[in-house]
């Protein structure tokens, strides 16, 4: 019988930042400059506060998974609050998932041969709000903390869709969403 899965964050997580890619002339087009004698333009690399934000915005979806990995290895110990990393409704069910590891004492781990990982990637920054996506393994291991026994050990991978916001305390997880979810390890392009 298979039994509701929490999700795990991942000890080491691998953050892919977006890049540009270059596009090759099209047909019937020279490669090189142009002719006319027109001057070319490029886009402006990001500015020093786009890239800050960036890495902000990241920052703070990492420690939503570094918080989560810590209270769910030990759900029943005081240990740091989910309030200092979320907000909103992604606040909301980080307190519930931590609510229903207490209430069946169940504790969740990695193997030791892990492949979890987060590699997110900001998909835009929009004034106080960010959206972020996220293609997660996960293989953690959801167990009785009592006896022992395995509950749920499945490899999946899920594609999150995430809304980060910036409050007077700085970036937190406001919504998680998960837009797909495969068995075992997927590169979320399917």
């Amino acid at each position: 019988m298979r039994t509701r899965r929490i999700v795990r964050g991942a000890t080491v997580v691998a953050l892919a930042l977006s890049t540009a890619g270059c596009a090759g002339a099209a047909a019937g087009e020279a490669d090189g400059p142009p002719t006319t004698g027109e001057p070319t333009t490029t886009a402006a690399p990001p500015t020093t506060s786009a890239v800050a934000d960036e890495r902000a915005v990241l920052d703070a979806y990492q420690a939503l998974w570094h918080t989560y990995e810590a209270v769910a290895e030990a759900p029943l110990d005081p240990g740091p609050g989910f309030e200092q990393v979320a907000t909103g409704d992604a606040l909301a069910a980080m307190e519930q998932r931590l609510d229903y590891l207490r209430n069946t004492k169940l504790v969740a781990g990695l193997p030791p041969d892990s492949r979890t990982e987060h590699r997110a990637s900001v998909e835009s920054i929009g004034g106080d709000s960010a959206t972020v996506v996220d293609c997660a393994i996960d293989d953690g291991i959801l167990y009785d903390s009592l006896t022992g026994e395995v509950w749920d050990d499945d490899v999946v991978t899920r594609l999150y869709r995430v809304t980060v916001v910036r409050t007077a305390d700085g970036w937190r997880t406001s919504h998680l969403a998960i837009d797909a979810e495969w068995d075992g390890i997927s590169g979320c392009d399917a």
